[in-house]
């Protein structure tokens, strides 16, 4: 007789005390999204657009309280696709870790040519235009900016002409400078 009451008792106990949310993946989807994207605009500029591609699951029941994300890789470095590891924390408790997989495009107004360029043809600001394009495949950092062209240097020289040639080595001795 104790051995039921117990166990009745143990049960009643557990339900009233057990309460929680339930995400749907979509949610989550959105929220982690949220997270990366907010971390990618501290370190880079353009418009940033992450996507999470799938979850494991199609509802996430978690304990009740505020949740948060906590990136635990890939969120340093972007890379066009990439499997993200995410810790889910409930008032700041570890909870569960999330494997996702993610696509992250950034948007920005790059310089390109409006036509071939030929290796001793003179750049001018004719020949080329700027394009707004996804540049994380690109490399987010090794773009050309409208702004580049508003470079004293750069500038004086698109007014006289300049070569490919010479664009090229003045891009090399930036990098070089920069490293």
């Amino acid at each position: 007789m104790n051995k039921i009451f117990v166990t009745i008792l143990a049960m009643i106990i557990g339900v009233g005390c057990v309460n929680a949310q339930v995400l749907t993946s979509e949610e989550v989807k959105a929220q982690v999204a949220k997270v990366f994207e907010d971390r990618y605009r501290a370190m880079y500029d353009g418009d940033i657009e992450v996507k999470i591609t799938a979850t494991q699951f199609a509802n996430l029941q978690l304990p009740d309280g505020k949740i948060t994300y906590k990136i635990v890789n890939g969120g340093d470095k972007i890379l066009a696709r990439d499997i993200k590891r995410v810790d889910v924390l409930v008032n700041n408790a570890y909870v569960k870790s999330l494997n996702l997989p993610a696509q992250t495009s950034i948007y920005k107004d790059v310089l390109v040519a409006s036509d071939m360029i030929g290796r001793e043809q003179t750049l001018t600001k004719e020949c080329t235009e700027v394009k707004r394009l996804d540049v994380a495949f690109r490399g987010v950092d090794f773009v050309l900016s409208e702004d580049m062209l508003a470079k004293d240097i750069i500038k004086r020289r698109l007014d006289e002409g300049i070569t490919y040639t010479e664009f090229s080595y003045m891009i090399m001795q930036s990098l070089d400078f920069e490293y």
